[in-house]
């Protein structure tokens, strides 16, 4: 008896010396508390942590942004100030955003709310605790370590559940995934202000007409010389009609360019299917020998994509110099290939980064030098200058 007692004695303390250990990183993991919404239906309310390199718009699209070493949903355990506010009130409102500077080195030297950003938790608490993060920094074009910015948001992620679904972790990455579709007003031909007019404006109203005299498709290689109206022409119950969106500053020409665009070319959509009031956009130029009509070109490129081989080359020479192992969807690299209008690349920015400087730069440097883009177009297949294309080594992360 005596010495059971004693054995006893010595597991009792041997379990308290245990219990008084850390706990193991496994055991750290939050678990999203489980909330009753008003009806019973359940709900796991997790906190989405995202972060991206920011800069300036103002200033010239930088190389890389900075990147941190650790992806931000893993900053953040059970006993972080995050996680504890959100236990204590899990269905708060937590959506908010901090402002952190990097330095050339990597470190973090500022640490803020953004402005509007509702307060959720002591900032000097949230700072301190994320302090010690480091940071692949911002590279300039020349591949410069510089000074750059990180955002880190918070915002609340609901997932519906049944009473048996296993519990989901507190801290995730995890975007909502469901098509979001958001009630867009229909366009009218009346609102019109811009010329052209933008794309979902002709989703919304271009039907291709029957032509008297058909206008010339696209700008083609049409020199924009001289003075040119922007008008577009559109039926309604009253006949058709003309509005001038962009004036040739002249009055008189533009007179005469609504009169040659409706007599001349004279668009008639008795043959399309509903009743809208159908539109078409037209550039007039007023040339001495007489007006020139540019209509909508039909194979203007709609979104910007590689030209045919460029991929290929691009990947070879990646693999190549050790950028890309053999198994390209191993590699988390993302880049935003900004286009020129004859299809060079105008800017190279590294979304994701390989994890060096020396690869990333690289990156860059070969997609400069073998890639050829086909920029998206307006309605008169000129190449916008804004054409920019997303392109990852892992078909999942384009």
């Amino acid at each position: 008896m005596i010495g059971n007692g004693i054995r006893m004695r010595g597991a009792l303390a041997l379990l308290t010396a245990l219990a008084a250990l850390p706990a193991a990183a496994g055991a750290e993991e939050p678990l999203a508390p489980r909330i009753t919404r008003p009806g019973g239906a359940l709900e796991d309310r997790a906190i989405l942590v995202e972060g991206y390199g920011f800069w300036p718009r103002e200033e010239a699209t930088p190389l890389r942004t900075a990147q941190p070493l650790a992806e931000p949903v893993t900053w953040f355990g059970a006993e972080s100030v995050l996680a504890k506010a959100h236990l204590a009130d899990p269905a708060a409102d937590r959506y908010a955003t901090f402002e952190l500077d990097i330095t050339p080195e990597g470190a973090i030297a500022g640490c803020r709310y953004s402005p509007k950003s509702r307060v959720i938790v002591d900032e000097a608490l949230l700072c301190a605790e994320i302090a010690g993060q480091r940071f692949l920094p911002k590279l300039v074009d020349d591949g410069t370590r510089v000074a750059g910015t990180f955002t880190l948001s918070f915002s609340n992620r609901s997932f519906t559940v049944q009473p048996d679904t296993p519990p989901r972790p507190l801290f995730i990455s995890e975007r909502d995934r469901r098509p979001v579709s958001l009630p867009r007003p229909m366009s009218r031909v009346d609102n019109l202000v811009r010329f052209p007019p933008s794309d979902f404006e002709i989703a919304d109203l271009y039907r291709t007409p029957q032509w008297k005299t058909a206008p010339q498709s696209g700008w083609g290689d049409t020199a924009r010389e001289g003075p040119t109206t922007g008008l577009i022409l559109h039926r309604s119950p009253n006949g058709l009609k003309c509005r001038v969106l962009t004036t040739s500053r002249d009055a008189q020409a533009d007179t005469a360019a609504c009169a040659y665009a409706k007599a001349t070319l004279a668009p008639d959509w008795n043959g399309v299917e509903g009743d809208r009031d159908w539109m078409v956009p037209l550039a007039i130029l007023h040339r001495p020998e007489g007006p020139l009509a540019i209509g909508p070109d039909p194979d203007r490129v709609l979104e910007t994509r590689m030209a045919d081989g460029a991929e290929d080359a691009l990947v070879a020479a990646l693999t190549r110099v050790g950028v890309l192992g053999k198994d390209r969807a191993k590699s988390p690299l993302v880049l935003d290939l900004a286009a020129n209008p004859d299809g060079s690349v105008r800017h190279c920015r590294v979304v994701r980064t390989t994890g060096g400087d020396a690869a990333d730069i690289a990156a860059c440097r070969i997609a400069r030098e073998t890639v050829r883009l086909m920029p998206f177009e307006d309605v008169f297949g000129t190449p916008n200058p804004l054409a920019s294309l997303f392109w990852g080594a892992s078909s999942a992360a384009r």
